[in-house]
């Protein structure tokens, strides 16, 4: 999963800056996230009190490889905590349920496309 997360960050990130000259940083983009309505699927969206998640993780493995630390799950508990809960409102499930029918629409009759895309961007 962390690898799709990265991928669809990524992603956003290069349209970002070809199609809009522009670029959010990961706090922004945490930030908007936070005013995004949650869904309605029983996910709870968790931002957390550190940013670069992956890397934080591979900096605490490293301070207990070497010592540094004890211990990697006390050092997580210790370190990061949720900054606040958000939960799904289920009131939005038919919205949500629509928008969810028409990306899996959108993403099988574009992956051609985009197959295409990377070719002609890779020339």
């Amino acid at each position: 999963m962390m690898g799709v997360t990265l991928s669809a960050g990524m992603s956003y990130e290069w349209l970002e800056k070809k199609l809009f000259n522009r670029s959010l940083d990961y706090t922004k983009l945490d930030q908007l996230a936070e005013e995004i309505e949650p869904g309605s699927e029983g996910l709870i969206f968790l931002p957390l009190n550190v940013e670069e998640e992956p890397a934080f993780g591979a900096a605490l493995i490293a301070g207990v490889s070497v010592g540094e630390y004890s211990s990697f799950a006390e050092e997580v508990n210790r370190i990061i905590k949720v900054k606040k809960t958000i939960v799904p409102r289920i009131q939005n499930t038919e919205k949500y349920n629509n928008y969810y029918q028409l990306y899996k629409k959108l993403y099988f009759s574009l992956k051609e496309d985009f197959k295409e895309l990377h070719k002609n961007v890779a020339k």
